[in-house]
């Protein structure tokens, strides 16, 4: 996975390069083909089969840098997240229930420190008067 940014619809400049490099390979390898296929049969040592080789090894590597550059485009469009529009949500404000009775914070003994459970007027522990 990639780790630099990317910006949106980032790609779509190269898959329409590399596209167009395929295209042009596969012409310029047409046109070599044709050449050959209209010129008579090679003579000892006058002939242009060095130059037909060449010029399809160029074709050759026009067409695998298209593939190359077509899916290296491919790749950083789909990172980008291609056509699709995102879609702000306003952010929703959560309310908080108001509280209709306050909550009494937990009473505890002065004397052995245990909790005072419910509104009795003694310890449940140590018998002493929660009343002051």
């Amino acid at each position: 996975m990639s780790t630099y940014p990317v910006a949106g619809r980032d790609g779509k400049g190269m898959i329409a390069g590399g596209v167009g490099l395929i295209v042009a390979g596969t012409l310029l390898q047409a046109v070599n083909i044709q050449s050959a296929a209209s010129e008579a049969p090679p003579q000892f040592g006058s002939s242009d089969i060095g130059n037909m080789a060449a010029l399809g090894m160029i074709a050759g590597l026009l067409v695998l840098a298209g593939v190359i550059t077509t899916i290296i485009g491919v790749i950083r469009y789909a990172q980008s997240g291609g056509d699709r529009v995102a879609a702000s949500v306003p952010a929703v404000a959560v309310e908080q229930p108001a509280a209709s009775t306050p909550v009494p914070a937990p009473a505890f003994c002065s004397s052995c420190g245990a909790a005072i459970v419910g509104e009795g007027r003694f310890c449940t522990s140590c018998g002493t008067s929660t009343s002051h």
